[in-house]
Formats: structure tokens, C-alpha cells, sequence
């Protein structure tokens, strides 16, 4: 209650000065002729590296307190470039040229994002203010749409995210800069992100990533969230229409001040992800930013609680995730591209999901990076310096299945990161006759890890303290990676074209919690054998135990000596195509692309299922996983329509590396905008897979396709903006809950399978009009 008194006052603070003026560059972007809004227009202040993009009306405003006059630099896809000359504060509307798109254009689009200090890769980037009118409420519903992109979501909430078939141990997610990415699972919960507060969102795909860390086999999540540009106030309410659980509230302000903006928001949201037992997370989210001529500061604090409640009223599970950061981007007195973050992540996981299961682990990390960019003649790039420290607590306590027995392993664990990382590239110009650009790239990361795990494990029979034993280890591992690429781009007619291909190495160290889950499991592990073979007495044809004995002998001869890092040996060709001439009036252009990928792994480390839900981690000799993906698009009608999709074929080495994952995944998506009327209809389908439990093959489920429609208007009025949407999940599904997949835990509930109808409200106030 005082958390609500407390927001309720800064809402009525942020509405009484929402009309306020600041000293601000502001104006509109116009199609010269029409008089139509362009929407995501570039707008630059020339030899700065400050600037923004225009909204959906086609406005832009930009803090400036130095020196006037100045000169605006406006660039957009399809548009001419327009430079004009800015005398004072105030408004000025902008009218861009259509021209024939080159494919350079968008390679270059994005110049200021973080992603493009790294290696080429195939990089898919989603703005959240085109799908406000989609009434997508969550991060995983958005992620699932794009190429490759398989999302799994368990009875109890969590949330995690696989790129082209990797696990989800081997993507790294960073908010705002920062690495969600916990000791308990090596994973993130995608849970934990409030979509609301999001700007934008890059997905890099594959292992070629070189500044965001070792060990990122699936590829790289970065998510930014929205800074204060202009005082606001707004407001967002979704609910269901099928069930009354199915609820979001968020409430927002942002205040500028000269080169000062502040802004807040806190947000809360329910759902039933199992069909009956209630999800309630918690979200606030509070920043500042200081923008001046050379240098831009940012500081920002995000705090998630979530609870589990069973209809009894229980509570059995509960997270809470803190996650503070700084960031400078600027010049450093006259040496320009300095990037510099500092974050700090706080979590803490307290479970009694499970009967016979009780958890509670807290995760510590710090986080340092300075990375500085440089350019000299066709040479550029950056080189990196980072450092992390992270501090892991767990206390496991399990009870057997079979009798009085029962295990209790606690465990103080750290781990201490830190290394040099850079890229460099060489441009050659116009080479040959067709190629505009020819980059060479190379990548190379150098770091070292110290560890230490202190572990002591109690075995208790009816109580009664039996067995007890320690684990004290402490080691210094050097991780190497290394990239090397090429880039192309070039025109042909009124057509372009671009590629890339790369290959390298990469590693990854076992997680926290895999070598916690190796010196807790592999004490039970005989008492697990022991249960099959007693088993089998009674079943001697049973196939589904006699497979489960094998492979517990087999995983029982490896794991003696403990867990080795990971290495990967990948390689990767993607291609784009874009077609300007296509001979066809309702057709603005079309866009084709594809590719392929082979990772060959050394010592992959994969996982056995022991009774009492417990797990074993143990490494493997040799294992691959390769695959293939196209895409297209097609804009049609001066940007009224666009029909898009995708396809992505994978082929892992075996299941139980790879486990519960579609073979097959794919979307197809028209969207359609005129004014202020929106449609939307997406069909997601993945391709038949087999569910592991215990490395056993014990379901194979047919092929998933789930159809969405979104209706929405969209309309401003003065100062305010309202956004109201319809929105169907799973049109032709009549089910409220739906049992898909079983996972490690016996998870069958999957929330968003089930049929949905949504009401999604959306106003804002601002002085921007």
C-alpha cells in the first residue's frame, strides 16, 4: 500500500508539469509531397554523436543546451538525405525525398547501436513502439516470431529462450548493458523483463559474438529500455476476456530539464501459467539520463518481485532480482567512442514447488566494461576491457522417493572473470565492379577465470545424520576465443545484395550451479543406480529402464575427474537480397535471405535426470549441431502492408545434448497500417520433437501452429495518445490450458498455447504534439 500511495503521487507530479517546456530541438518528419509522418527517421546533430529517431506521427525532439547555430543530419531507408540549419530552439518540420533503396542503408541504419561495434552476425532488431498496437503483453511473445527463436515456458512461469537449437544456458540476455543470466541455471528468465519499459530489442544469432562474453554458443539478447526524452505521463491496462486472472496494470512519467530527464515507472501483471495456480510479478524500473554535447550519462535501477500461489492461498515460490547500472557513452576530453558500463545484479530464489524439493540460492554479481571505439583510414573497430564477479549461495534440500532418506548439500561458490576483448576491421571501397564494400574482420577475446567452490553434503536416514562430506576446490581456467570474416555488400541494377562468413572458436565454463548440481548428484547417483537395478528385477523387459541403466553406467565411468570447460568450432554463411525493381505497383520492395551454421562442440555438457528431481551435469566426447534458415518480406503499397516469415531447420547430434527442442521452427506475419487502423495476423508452427526426461525419450509431439489476430486503432488528439487493441491468442484453439511439453521437472502446462482473447489500453500525455 505505501509502494501505491507513493506512486500515485509521483503520477500526479509527472501530470501537473507534463506540460512544460524544455530548451529542446523538436520538429516533425514528412514524405516531401504527401505529407504523411515517416516514422524511425535518423535525426543526427552533425559532428555530435547525439541524435534520435522519429515516432509513429512522425516527431523528433532532441535536448540541446550548447552553442546555435547547428546543423540537423535526417536519414531514413527509401528517403534522401536532408541537412538543415538550426538557429535557435523550437520547431521545424522536415520533408524527405523518396529515392531507390540500397541495401547499405541498412546495414548502416542502425550505426550508433551497441550490437555493431561487434562481429558481423545475423542480427534481428525489434522496436517496441511498432507493436504497441499488437497487444503482445510479453517478452516471449514477441521473441517466438523471430527466425530461429524458440521460447519455453514451464508450469511455474519461467521463461527461457533457444536460438537455433542451442540451450538456453548458452544465450546470453543483458538488460540495459547488464547480464540476467543466473548461477542457478546458467539461464534467463525472460520472465523477469517488463515489456512495457522496453525500447527496442537485438537479437545476435550464433557464436559469433566477441564483446559480450565467452561461452555464448545460442547467441546474444540485448534489451534497452526507454530514456526520458520529453515529459510524460501514461498509462497502460490490459486484461482478459477469458479469464479474469489474466491481468497487466503499468503505470509511467518522465521529466526534462535542460540536459536532465528523469523517469519511473512501476508495473504489475498476473497470470495463470499452469491453469490454476496464480504468477503475480512485481516490476519497477526508475532512471535518470544527463545528455550534453559529447557525452551522454545514464543510471538506472530495476527491481522484479514474483510469487507463486497455490489457490489454497500457499505461497510456494518467490524471486527477487535488483539490477543497478551506470553507463557513460561519449568522448573522454578530446578522444571520442567511450563506452563505459557498471552494473550490479542482485538475486535471490526461494522454492517449495515441489513436495519433496526445497531451494534456496542467492546470486551476487558485479560487472565492468570499458570499451573504446577507433577509426584510422579503412581501419576501425574496438578493444575491450571487462571484469565480473560473481558470488553464489545454495542450500538444496531433497527427500527420497523411495523411503526415510533424505540429502541436504550446501554450497558457497565464486567465480571471478575478467579479460581484454577487441575487433578490427579493414574496409576496402568499391574493390570490384558491383561491390560497394569489402570488409575483412577479425575477433579475438583473451580472459581468465579463477573459481572456488566450498561444498558439504549430509545424507540423513528417519532424521538421523549418516553420511557427511566436504568439497573444497579451487582452479584458474584461460579462455581463448577467436573469429575471423568476411563482409560484402553491393548493387546490381536497381537491386542489392549483401553476405557475411566467418568461422572460430569459442568456450564456456561450467555454470555455478552445474558444478553445485555435479558434487550434490554424484553423491546420489548410487543410490539412483540402485533404485533401477531393483527396479529391473521386478521389470526385466522394461526397454524405458533398461535404457536408463545404461546411461547412468555410462555417465557414472566420466564423472570422477569433474566438469571441463566447453569448446565450440563454428561457422556460419548468411546472405540478404533486396529487390527494388519488381515490376509490380502494389509491391514497394521485396527482401530474401538465408543461410547455414555447423557448431562441432568438444566436452558439451549435458545432463541426467536422477529421481527426486535432481540432476547430474557430465560432459560428452563430441557433439554437433547444424542447421539452415530463410527468410523473406514484402512492403507493399507504400509501406501500407507487410507479409513476412521464416524458416529454420536444425539437426542436433542427439536428444539428450540437445533436449526438447523442435526440429522445425517458423512464423509468417502480416501487418497492416493505414492511418490510425491497424490488423496484425502472425502464425507460429514448430516441427514435430521428442521430450527427454532422464535422457529418455518419453514423447513425441506432433507439430504446434498457433494462429494470433490483433485488431487496434490508434489515435492522437493534442497531447494525448490512445492506443486500444483486441487481441486473439490461438484463434483456433478452444482450450484454456493445454498440455504440451513434459520438461526436467515434469512441467505439462504451456500458458501461451492456450486460446486467449485480450483488451490492451494504451494513453499517454506528453508536451510533445
Amino acid at each position: 500500500m505505501t509502494n501505491l500511495r507513493y506512486f500515485t503521487i509521483v503520477i500526479l507530479f509527472f501530470i501537473c508539469i507534463a506540460r512544460s517546456q524544455s530548451n529542446n530541438i523538436e520538429g516533425s518528419i514528412f514524405i516531401e509531397g504527401t505529407d504523411e509522418p515517416i516514422v524511425n527517421a535518423n535525426i543526427l546533430i552533425k559532428s555530435t554523436e547525439f541524435g534520435t529517431t522519429s515516432y509513429e506521427d512522425g516527431h523528433f525532439s532532441i535536448i540541446w543546451n550548447e552553442d546555435y547555430p547547428v546543423y540537423l543530419v535526417i536519414t531514413h531507408i527509401g528517403y534522401e538525405r536532408n541537412e538543415i540549419l538550426i538557429s535557435e530552439p523550437g520547431k521545424t518540420n522536415v520533408y524527405l525525398t523518396r529515392r531507390v533503396i540500397q541495401i547499405d542503408d541498412i546495414i548502416n541504419e542502425e550505426v550508433q547501436r551497441q550490437s555493431k561495434r561487434d562481429f558481423s552476425s545475423k542480427i534481428e532488431i525489434v522496436e517496441l513502439r511498432e507493436i504497441e498496437t499488437r497487444g503482445i503483453r510479453d517478452v516471449s511473445e514477441i521473441l517466438t516470431e523471430l527466425e530461429g527463436v524458440n521460447i519455453n515456458t514451464t508450469a511455474y512461469g519461467k521463461q527461457t529462450i533457444s536460438i537455433r537449437g542451442s540451450n538456453s544456458n548458452e544465450v546470453a540476455v543483458h538488460l540495459d548493458g547488464i547480464k540476467l543470466n543466473n548461477s542457478a541455471t546458467g539461464s534467463a528468465d525472460l520472465a523477469y523483463i517488463d515489456l512495457t519499459d522496453l525500447d527496442n530489442i537485438e537479437v545476435l544469432k550464433g557464436s559469433s559474438s566477441i564483446l559480450f562474453g565467452s561461452g555464448n554458443f545460442g547467441g546474444v539478447v540485448l534489451m534497452h529500455s526507454k530514456t526520458p526524452e520529453y515529459n510524460s505521463v501514461e498509462i497502460n491496462r490490459g486484461f482478459g476476456l477469458t479469464d479474469d486472472n489474466d491481468q497487466d496494470l503499468s503505470g509511467a512519467g518522465s521529466v526534462k530539464f535542460g540536459p536532465i530527464g528523469l523517469y519511473g515507472r512501476y508495473s504489475g501483471k498476473s497470470r495463470l501459467f499452469d491453469g490454476r495456480t496464480l504468477f503475480t510479478s512485481i516490476f519497477g524500473n526508475y532512471g535518470g539520463l544527463a545528455s550534453f554535447t559529447n557525452q551522454e550519462i545514464a543510471v538506472r535501477h530495476v527491481n522484479h518481485n514474483k510469487f507463486i500461489e497455490y489457490p489454497s492461498g500457499d505461497i510456494v515460490s518467490s524471486d527477487e532480482l535488483y539490477v543497478n547500472r551506470f553507463t557513460f557513452y561519449g568522448n573522454i576530453l578530446k578522444s571520442t567512442g567511450w563506452d563505459i558500463q557498471i552494473g550490479q545484479k542482485e538475486w535471490s530464489w526461494d522454492d517449495s514447488f515441489f513436495s519433496n524439493l526445497t531451494r534456496e540460492f542467492k546470486d551476487n554479481t558485479t560487472q565492468y566494461r570499458v570499451n573504446k571505439g577507433f577509426k584510422y583510414n579503412n581501419f576501425s573497430g574496438s578493444i575491450q576491457f571487462e571484469k565480473g564477479i560473481q558470488d553464489y549461495i545454495g542450500e538444496q534440500l531433497v527427500e527420497s522417493s523411495y523411503g526415510l532418506k533424505s540429502w541436504k548439500s550446501v554450497g558457497e561458490l565464486s567465480q571471478t572473470d575478467q579479460g581484454i576483448a577487441s575487433v578490427i576491421r579493414y574496409d576496402a571501397i568499391d574493390p570490384v565492379a558491383n561491390i560497394s564494400l569489402l570488409r575483412w574482420e577479425g575477433g579475438f577475446r583473451y580472459s581468465e577465470t579463477s573459481y572456488s567452490q566450498y561444498q558439504t553434503f549430509q545424507e540423513f536416514n528417519n532424521q538421523v545424520l549418516g553420511e557427511f562430506l566436504e568439497f573444497n576446490f579451487d582452479n584458474k581456467i584461460k579462455l581463448n576465443t577467436y573469429r575471423l570474416g568476411i563482409f560484402a555488400e553491393g548493387k546490381i541494377e536497381e537491386n542489392s545484395f549483401q553476405f557475411f562468413f566467418n568461422q572460430g572458436f569459442n568456450n564456456r565454463l561450467p555454470t555455478l550451479n552445474d558444478r553445485f548440481l555435479w558434487a550434490d548428484g554424484k553423491e546420489q547417483l548410487d543410490e539412483y543406480y540402485r533404485s533401477l537395478r531393483t527396479i529391473q528385477n521386478y521389470l526385466e523387459n522394461s526397454s524405458t529402464i533398461n535404457e536408463k541403466l545404461a546411461r547412468t553406467e555410462r555417465v557414472m565411468n566420466i564423472i570422477e575427474n569433474g566438469l571441463d570447460k566447453e569448446t565450440v568450432n563454428s561457422t556460419e554463411f548468411n546472405s540478404q537480397f533486396l529487390f527494388n525493381d519488381t515490376n509490380i505497383d502494389a509491391i514497394d520492395r521485396i527482401i530474401l535471405g538465408g543461410g547455414i551454421f555447423k557448431n562441432y562442440f568438444f566436452n558439451k555438457i549435458a545432463y541426467l535426470s536422477l529421481d527426486n528431481n535432481i540432476v547430474l551435469p557430465y560432459n560428452t566426447n563430441n557433439a554437433w549441431l547444424n542447421g539452415a534458415e530463410i527468410n523473406f518480406a514484402i512492403h507493399g503499397k507504400n509501406e501500407v502492408f507487410k507479409l513476412s516469415g521464416n524458416l529454420t531447420l536444425v539437426k542436433p547430434s542427439a536428444a539428450e545434448v540437445f533436449p526438447n527442442k523442435p526440429s522445425t521452427t517458423g512464423s509468417i506475419i502480416l501487418d497492416i497500417r493505414k492511418n490510425w487502423f491497424s490488423l496484425n495476423i502472425s502464425h507460429i508452427f514448430n516441427g514435430p520433437q521428442h521430450y527427454l526426461h532422464g535422457g529418455v525419450d518419453i514423447e513425441q509431439l506432433e507439430k504446434q501452429r498457433n494462429t494470433n489476430l490483433t485488431i487496434a486503432i490508434q489515435k492522437k488528439l493534442g497531447y494525448v495518445n490512445a492506443t486500444l487493441s483486441y487481441t486473439v491468442r490461438n484463434i483456433f484453439s478452444d482450450e484454456v490450458t493445454i498440455l504440451t511439453s513434459g520438461t526436467q521437472t515434469g512441467d505439462v502446462f504451456n500458458y501461451y498455447d492456450a486460446h486467449r482473447q485480450l483488451i490492451n489500453l494504451k494513453i499517454s500525455l506528453s508536451n510533445r504534439k
